[in-house]
């Protein structure tokens, strides 16, 4: 996997985001603590890679397993977290990192965002628009646009496309098993800021890869 991305940068929010994507159901969990400028950002993530979309993923890079925990470790570690733990089990991951002083890509690219007044948290943002992810895949290297490009997504190619279009152009070009997974495949984020309460958000990924969440 480690020859797809060349910028560490752009290796590991990429290997973030096609986690994310790839992933039939995924729980995200982001929970800051401390307060400015010695914020904690923890996330945790799992999911489950669906058959249809695990063939696709091994069949591009050449692989002999969907992910590959060491590499995920590593370059997550040579990118400014710490406490890194990544365990996969066949198609499912579990993750969990550490970003001390809020200063990851997550934030430098835009998609977190942390609101702080007085040196209080008042709110950590997250930002999985159209343009966001747009800009994301046009910084991407050649290889990682490859991967990417498996998933026909409209917000990378600057289209315009219903949900309910995007689900059949899926089956239309990998059969029933993809287009099935793509349209039930769902993201449940939740986000606690400092001292506050989580708030839950449930997302389908086939309106978020269509430009229609945030």
């Amino acid at each position: 996997m480690k020859s797809f991305f060349c910028n560490k940068f752009i290796f590991a929010l990429g290997l973030f985001l096609c986690v994310i994507f790839s992933s039939c159901d995924g729980d995200i969990s982001l929970e800051v603590s401390g307060d400015f400028p010695a914020e904690t950002l923890a996330v945790t993530f799992s999911g489950k890679c669906g058959e249809s979309f695990s063939t696709m993923i091994l069949a591009a890079t050449g692989g002999s397993a969907v992910f590959d925990t060491a590499e995920i470790a590593a370059q997550l570690e040579k990118s400014g977290f710490s406490d890194v733990a990544v365990k996969s089990d066949g198609t499912s991951l579990r993750l969990a990192m550490k970003d001390i002083g809020c200063k990851s890509y997550l934030f430098s690219s835009g998609i977190l965002s942390l609101e702080n007044s007085g040196g209080k948290i008042r709110s950590l943002d997250v930002h999985l628009n159209a343009q966001k992810l747009a800009d994301f895949y046009t910084a991407c290297d050649p290889q990682i646009q490859m991967l990417l490009d498996l998933f026909l997504a409209p917000v990378f190619n600057d289209e315009k496309m219903s949900v309910e279009d995007y689900v059949q152009t899926v089956g239309a070009v990998y059969g029933a098993g993809a287009m099935s997974e793509i349209s039930a495949s769902k993201i449940t984020m939740s986000i606690k800021p400092s001292g506050q309460g989580a708030s839950k958000k449930t997302v389908g990924l086939a309106s978020l890869l269509c430009g229609y969440e945030n």
